[in-house]
């Protein structure tokens, strides 16, 4: 299995099954001004591209899990997905890290960072975000401090 399939696998458990972002019925009607968003509509693909100093044309967005990756033909991209607070948390202690998740400060209600995975809690939502590319592959303390630029750019949406 790549390393992309790998962290699309642990970041679309977040929102599988129960845990599953709420669809527009299961939150009740909208408030006023209130859009139910895609995913790919909490973040713009030029800040994932920023991020990974890379292009990424590519776009899967997968709306029943809260799930989007933008990616380029080489299988780098960045993969994030907003779900339930539970489903991040089951994602991060299951999704085949060989991490433990540890306690991340400053961002979000609490945050937790598994490898190079960030998982962020604001309320009872949750969102996991991970970075694939030469620029931060080898080190995840770069690939965390990315992925927290970009979770700063998605609480606001949440």
């Amino acid at each position: 299995m790549t390393r992309y399939s790998m962290i699309a696998f642990a970041v679309a458990a977040v929102a599988c099954g129960k845990d599953a972002a709420p669809s527009r019925a299961d939150r009740g009607p909208p408030a006023a001004g209130d859009i139910a968003k895609k995913p790919c509509d909490y973040l713009a693909r030029a800040d994932a591209e920023a991020a990974l100093e890379l292009a990424l044309p590519g776009t899967t967005e997968t709306e029943t899990t809260g799930e989007c990756i933008y990616h380029s033909a080489e299988f780098y991209g960045v993969t994030f997905a907003v779900g339930t607070w539970e489903g991040v948390t089951q994602s991060a202690n299951s999704g085949g890290q060989n991490h433990p998740a540890t306690p991340v400060t400053g961002i979000g209600d609490e945050a937790l960072r598994q490898g190079s995975h960030l998982y962020v809690r604001k309320g009872d939502r949750g969102l996991a975000v991970a970075l694939n590319g030469p620029a931060v592959d080898a080190n995840q303390d770069t690939a965390i401090a990315r992925a927290r630029v970009l979770a700063l750019k998605i609480l606001p949406k949440m």
